[in-house]
This record gives structure tokens, sequence and C-alpha cells, in this order.
């Protein structure tokens, strides 16, 4: 009998790290704008990045930001990190594809009306505070231009 506590304690928690783990993106993001660097656009004034368990394996990521120009915009999608492309409700003909690629590190790929325009690899900190994304698209003149975003763990 023993045995089987033992064997179930350490079996839940097991499992609690690796939850915790796989989840290491779930929270609440600010942007870090000294730390980040924009070459593919004008930097926002203000980001806040929540990505929340949204049931059914998915995850609802939300991005609430004051852009270069002032304007305040909200974008939100619900999806699972399938590498399926899930349609953005706040911007016609736009999907994301959100890939898992380990415990701390995912790729959304962004398409409009199915041409890819930009790509994002988020990679989460060892310690969970910090999570940067790079996100990299072809500007007008056909060169590839990047931004790095980092955000800081609200807690």
């Amino acid at each position: 009998m023993r045995n089987l506590i033992v064997l179930a304690i350490a079996l839940t928690s097991v499992s609690a790290a690796a939850q915790a783990t796989a989840d290491s993106w779930i929270g609440t993001w600010t942007l870090n704008l000294p730390k980040s660097t924009y070459g593919a656009s004008p930097a926002p004034k203000s980001g806040v990045s929540r990505l929340v368990p949204a049931g059914a394996g998915r995850t609802r990521v939300s991005q609430d930001q004051v852009t270069a120009q002032g304007v305040e915009r909200h974008i939100e999608v619900v999806a699972a990190f399938d590498g399926k492309d899930y349609a953005v409700p706040d911007l016609p003909g736009v999907t994301y594809a959100f890939t898992r690629v380990s415990d701390s590190m995912y790729v959304l790929i962004a398409k409009e009306k199915g041409v890819v325009t930009s790509t994002t690899l988020t990679v989460v900190s060892p310690d969970g505070n910090t999570r940067t994304s790079t996100t990299t698209a072809v500007n007008a003149e056909g060169k590839t231009v990047a931004n790095i975003a980092v955000y800081d763990r609200q807690r």
C-alpha cells in the first residue's frame, strides 16, 4: 500500500511538472520596448500579450497594442499548437498557424489570403520570466526584415 501511495505521488508530481513545462508561454506578457528591436515595422508604443487555455487543447492568444501612430488595436485567436491555419476574426483574410517546437518554443506562421506574410519564432527563457519573439518578413523591396520583441512575464 505504501508503495502505491509513493508511486501515485511521484506520478502526480511528474505529470504536474510536465504540464507546467509544456505550457511555459501561458500567461500575461508585457512588451519590454528598451530590449526590443524593430526593423520590419515601426515600434509600437506598448503591447500586452495574453496566452490562456481555451479548452479542448486550444489556447486563446490575444495581443493588445498601441501602434506607433497611437492607434489601439486588439487581435485575438483561439488555436491549437498543431500547425493548422486558424482564422483571425479581427483581421479578415488572415490566418495564424501555431506549431509547438519544444516545451519552451513555438513558431507562428501568419498568412493573408493564403500567402505567408511573416514567420515568428517565440522562445521562453529557462527561468520562465522572458519571452522573445523574432518575426521575419519580406518588405515591399523584397528584403528580409525582422522585429525582435522581448516580453516580461506579469506576475
